[in-house]
């Protein structure tokens, strides 16, 4: 999205932060953090936390490789100090919820998604050292002509979401 921002197919999206604030306008929406997924027959699935470290020696089911959640989970490891083993990928969130119910992996998902989820089977735990963030803002070129109707909506989504941030 953020190329096709800059090569002018787009006007205004939606990314994750961090995001380059030299080359975008950034307008922070809502501020949320991925969750670990676990079936709960899991050993951690009576844990409330979790250090990202005692996930070493995990299977992960992943987002595909090119999706931003796919790269928030790695990057977040490997800087924990391990590469994920990663078992499968997947582009549907639901599908990566039905291998964890059923004990085939751990998986990551945002908290609003969790928040309209079907969770019977599953438990949710909390992830710190570090905890990885799902932050998501408005974003546009900078010095870059809007339509009026892009701005109007660019306005709609700040008044929308302007009590969600945070």
């Amino acid at each position: 999205m953020e190329r096709s921002l800059l090569e002018g197919s787009i006007d205004v999206g939606v990314g994750i932060l961090p995001i380059n604030e030299a080359a975008f306008d950034v307008v922070p929406l809502v501020e949320r953090k991925l969750l670990l997924v676990v079936s709960e027959s899991h050993p951690l699935a009576e844990r409330e936390h979790v250090a990202l470290t005692a996930l070493r020696d995990e299977n992960f089911l992943l987002f595909m490789r090119g999706f931003s959640l796919y790269d928030r989970v790695r990057e977040a490891c490997i800087d924990a100090g391990f590469e994920p083993r990663i078992v499968n990928e997947s582009t549907q969130w639901d599908f990566l919820l039905k291998l964890a119910r059923e004990n085939m992996g751990i998986t990551f998902l945002p908290e609003t998604v969790l928040a309209d989820a079907a969770m019977s089977g599953v438990k949710t735990i909390d992830v710190h050292h570090p905890s990885i963030h799902w932050n998501l803002a408005l974003i546009c070129r900078k010095n870059s002509y809007q339509s009026p109707a892009a701005e109007e909506w660019i306005r709609w989504v700040r008044a929308y979401f302007g009590d969600d941030v945070k």
